[in-house]
């Protein structure tokens, strides 16, 4: 909070107000003045108001009313107000249903600002409280789940370089939780109650992702690396930072180097630690746990209590996940607010999953020979080898009992 504190000054009083904003400013304030509510709300309106001061008695508005209006519509703003002892009861009643203090007149200035000052650092505080509660209850909605040896790893290095101020380069294919592990890296550094910047450079003219930045732009982040200092555009004020830079892509910047598309001294600058994020693919213990927490973090969100069924666990298991731990926290949102039954079985994932690529397909098909396999045997041995039957409660018919069975036999199953 560096910047001056902007309070804005309530009352019909044109020389009580003046005074009061001559007496703020020279205390190191930005005092805003309004003669009555409907100014005072119009300047609310543009922003930047940090504490309103404001008589009670006024002609166009009275304090009271503004007070209302501010409380209705800036939660949270400081609101002290200046009376007569006549009205110290109504100040009092006001000071119990949210306004911050009440001074009686003529006003003890030093105290008024010491109020002022106490009301908006309260305010920034309780602010800054709450960003970090949402930040705190997004880190855990995105923590990073795992129970392979292979992220085990992972995360054993992260925590080996964490504390360091050395570049690091996360790669990974897209949706693998890139992401996460710049979060991960953040909450284990020196700067974890810093700042985290994240830059998206799709969100920038002429970017796209880091592999993608021109020859002109690859200078300046050199530059910002090796020498920590830039220029804004425009400007011609040497700026000093002390930062440390995180860059994430799903390209082999390698690749773009040998290209000539990216600087190759830029690379290695960036390079300095690397983190490469396996596919799910690679990793498919952790499939099982992953699935068990979107499950749990959906149910909740929407208040559904679905459960997976067995055939559905053994079809996300044995997916290969093109589009990563993205695609399977997706699926499973999309399972939960689409399913109407209590389970989700391996049919309602089967309409989301693509399976247009033919290692899919072979993949899949096969387990689901695993799984029919399984049940016809287990609805078999349930009804004592009464085929009919078994039929009946698998809902197929006879005839295709009889081939599955006879296929089973030239398969030796």
């Amino acid at each position: 909070m560096t910047n001056k504190k902007r309070v804005l000054i309530v009352d019909d009083d044109r020389v009580c107000r003046e005074s009061l904003a001559v007496a703020f400013t020279k205390g190191g304030f930005n005092a805003v003045t309004a003669g009555g509510g409907n100014t005072a709300l119009a300047i609310l309106k543009k922003g930047n108001i940090q504490a309103v001061v404001s008589d009670v008695k006024m002609d166009e508005m009275d304090g009271m009313e503004l007070f209302s209006e501010v409380h209705k519509h800036y939660s949270g703003m400081p609101f002290i107000f200046l009376t007569a002892y006549a009205t110290i009861e109504s100040a009092v009643e006001l000071v119990k249903k949210g306004a911050y203090d009440y001074f009686t007149k003529p006003v003890d200035i030093d105290k008024l600002m010491f109020a002022v000052n106490n009301a908006i650092c309260q305010q920034f505080l309780k602010d800054e409280n709450e960003i970090l509660k949402k930040e705190l209850k997004e880190r855990e909605d995105r923590k990073i789940v795992y129970s392979s040896k292979i992220m085990q790893e992972l995360l054993e290095k992260i925590e080996a370089i964490a504390p360091t101020d050395a570049t690091v380069l996360v790669t990974g294919e897209s949706g693998v939780g890139k992401e996460l592990i710049v979060e991960k890296l953040h909450i284990m550094s020196k700067r974890a109650d810093m700042p985290l910047v994240k830059v998206h450079c799709g969100a920038i003219p002429e970017l796209d992702e880091i592999s993608e930045l021109s020859p002109a732009a690859q200078v300046k982040i050199l530059r910002v690396l090796q020498e920590h200092e830039f220029e804004k555009v425009g400007g011609e004020d040497t700026i000093k930072v002390d930062v440390r830079v995180v860059a994430a892509t799903n390209k082999e910047l390698p690749e773009q180097v040998k290209k000539g598309l990216f600087r190759e001294d830029l690379y290695y600058r960036l390079n300095i630690i690397k983190i490469d994020v396996p596919p799910l693919r690679k990793r498919k213990e952790d499939i099982p746990i992953l699935t068990e927490y979107f499950l749990s973090l959906f149910n909740g969100k929407y208040a559904k209590d679905l459960k997976l069924a067995e055939d559905a666990v053994t079809l996300l298991s044995n997916y290969i996940w093109p589009g990563n731990v993205r695609e399977l926290r997706n699926t499973l949102e999309n399972a939960v607010l689409t399913v109407k039954a209590d389970v989700i079985d391996s049919q309602h994932l089967l309409q989301r999953l693509n399976y247009e690529d033919s290692e899919i397909t072979a993949n899949m098909y096969g387990n689901l020979r695993i799984l029919e396999k399984k049940a016809i045997m287990e609805t078999l041995n349930l009804t004592g080898g009464d085929k009919e039957k078994a039929a009946r409660i698998l809902g197929i018919g006879l005839k295709t009992l009889y081939r599955r069975l006879e296929e089973y036999k030239k398969e030796n199953v």
